[in-house]
């Protein structure tokens, strides 16, 4: 009689630890692959190209036929024994009452074991950071948020033959359950192709899949919500920080400019009394990388004019001619585009005529519109009226006002943090040292219960 699984919690961590076994297997591999091409490659091109020449020159040193290398035959126990041993415990577990979220879920959907280990794999970064690290190293560092599993590290890891391989892939288009139900979001990464596109579950179905009791009827309400098609869900109206222009830590010059263009929303009606033509709509690219101030600069200027800001990350957005209809129906004051190669670079998903009369429509109305990028891509000919905006990482003296600033009065401080030797010793941004100094936080309470924050906690948080 098989055993039936205590929880959910029981169950999901029996088949993480599957998951991560397979992982550290395809990891091992690629670091004796990674091995064996550096040993005979002499240039960038040789690498690039090792999926050929491979089949041709022996890694071994001796003449190879042109044809693929053999593969090596590695034992392992019978298809479909693991696979067996999970469904029976599912079983027992559901004979007795136990409901486990994901087997419940891909019975209602009738989800193929693809598209099953397609979820597991997306749920695993929400449980521990390691499985975010593992497909960190087997996809690169050279996407954004490469922490998040790819379709093309999905097919590779759970797909041997070319049949199954096709078959997942067309499980991956609109017409599957999870993406119409928009339980699973294919993020666009950059200008990539469909297999670079990167797996993001939904907070609900996350949260669903995370509970310690999960409950049918809460199942019924994820599947039956409403489905619209384009939700107005892309803009997001971010809450002020309540920053003023001496609050930013940016060269003298850049707040020069923010402050110009906070001038030119707010008096260009006095300046079209004396005569000038009316003022166009300003469009200006923030190039920095993540953390150097971009979004709080943005965030000062709509609380200098005591305007919301209108916020999105085409990192999550699949339906991008939607999005342009619902920014020019909403038509935002001040609007911050995140991750905007994709739509700057040289394939992005929106045509010539989309461009110019999004654009157009911008610089026709009272606005200031920022794209936010970290690195400046080839931008198109139709994107030149940018005007370019630098955000430069925090030097020595910088960084000591932000770790400062990172602590409102309400935290006790204690008299021995050096905030000179924190500059010095650590090269962060503004938005690391909020992250490390909230943390630091955690371990100052924690740890007693007159807590007060000292230079250890400090360490501790940029330790870990």
């Amino acid at each position: 009689m098989p055993e039936p699984f205590s929880d959910n919690w029981t169950y999901l961590k029996v088949e993480l630890s599957w998951l991560e076994r397979l992982l550290l297997l395809a990891v091992t591999r690629q670091k004796k692959e990674a091995r064996e091409v550096d040993r005979i490659a002499q240039t960038r091109a040789d690498r690039a190209t090792s999926h050929w020449w491979k089949g041709i020159v022996s890694l071994d040193g001796l003449v190879a036929y042109d044809s693929p290398a053999p593969q090596k035959i590695e034992s392992e126990a019978p298809k479909g024994t693991y696979q067996q041993q999970i469904e029976a415990r599912v079983k027992a577990s559901q004979q007795q009452g136990i409901i486990l979220a994901l087997p419940a879920l891909c019975d209602r959907l009738n989800l193929t074991p693809f598209e099953k280990n397609l979820i597991l794999m997306a749920i695993a970064p929400e449980v521990h950071r390691r499985y975010a690290q593992l497909y960190e190293y087997l996809q690169g560092k050279d996407g954004t948020h490469a922490n998040l599993p790819s379709i093309d590290l999905a097919l590779r890891l759970f797909c041997r033959k070319d049949d199954e391989w096709k078959a997942a892939r067309s499980s991956l288009t609109n017409s599957s359950p999870l993406v119409e139900h928009r339980l699973v979001e294919l993020v666009f990464c950059q200008e990539a192709p469909l297999l670079n596109r990167l797996i993001k579950l939904s907070d609900s179905l996350v949260n669903f899949l995370l509970s310690d009791r999960p409950d049918l009827a809460d199942l019924n309400q994820l599947l039956n919500s409403k489905v619209i098609p384009f939700p107005n869900l892309n803009l997001k109206v971010q809450t002020s920080n309540h920053f003023t222009f001496p609050d930013l830590i940016l060269p003298d010059s850049l707040i020069a400019t923010l402050q110009n263009y906070c001038s030119q929303m707010q008096f260009c009606s006095q300046v079209e009394t004396w005569g000038f033509e009316p003022s166009k709509g300003i469009l200006a690219l923030m190039l920095g990388a993540k953390g150097t101030g971009k979004t709080i600069a943005a965030q000062t200027i709509a609380q200098t004019l005591q305007t919301p800001l209108t916020s999105v990350n085409l990192l999550e957005i699949t339906h991008h001619s939607e999005l342009l209809k619902e920014i020019t129906a909403e038509s935002p004051k001040i609007l911050l585009i995140k991750s905007a190669q994709i739509w700057l670079g040289r394939r992005p998903p929106l045509t010539q005529p989309e461009v110019h009369q999004f654009l157009k429509a911008r610089q026709e109305i009272q606005s200031l519109t920022f794209f936010s990028v970290e690195r400046i891509p080839a931008i198109q000919q139709a994107w030149k009226p940018l005007s370019i905006l630098q955000f430069p990482f925090p030097d020595a003296k910088a960084r000591s006002r932000l770790w400062q600033q990172a602590f409102s009065s309400k935290v006790p401080l204690d008299d021995d943090i050096d905030w000179d030797f924190l500059a010095n010793k650590f090269v962060l941004t503004g938005g690391e040292i909020q992250t490390i100094a909230r943390s630091a936080a955690f371990w100052a309470i924690a740890e007693s219960s007159t807590p007060k924050l000292k230079m250890r906690h400090l360490l501790k948080a940029l330790e870990k």
